[in-house]
């Protein structure tokens, strides 16, 4: 499912193709490694194969960057990683899109007209689709 969110990114009509893809994982939530029970075990064995086959699809592609989470962040977590990446790497950076993996683009999006109306009107901040 999150190979089709990433190439919904193709919807955003405008946004260049450079444009970073930060892949980040929350983690479970727990406490103590020892005696976890079995399912949890097996779930955190899930998590680490799911991150390992993300970072063998998306390895060779420059613009996509994949950041595990050794502890549950919450997507505020998820998101301050991202725009410390952001901040250090890619300075020029101006405008955000925060994608789940399970929603995607289902139709195009003017990324271009979405910038101009964000510089016509700087009260608005955001939208949501």
């Amino acid at each position: 499912m999150v190979d089709q969110v990433v190439k919904s990114i193709d919807r955003l009509i405008g946004l260049s193709d450079t444009a970073p893809i930060i892949i980040t994982i929350d983690h479970f939530r727990y406490t103590d490694f020892h005696g976890l029970p079995k399912d949890l075990e097996q779930r955190i064995v899930a998590l680490e194969e799911y991150t390992i086959n993300l970072f063998n699809t998306y390895m060779t592609n420059p613009r996509i960057h994949i950041i595990p989470g050794m502890k549950q962040w919450h997507i505020g977590g998820s998101v301050i990683k991202a725009m410390n990446l952001i901040e250090k790497h890619y300075p020029s950076v101006q405008y955000l899109y925060y994608l789940q993996h399970d929603f995607f683009f289902a139709r195009d999006i003017d990324h271009t007209a979405l910038i101009n109306m964000f510089r016509e009107y700087p009260k608005v901040n955001w939208v949501r689709f």
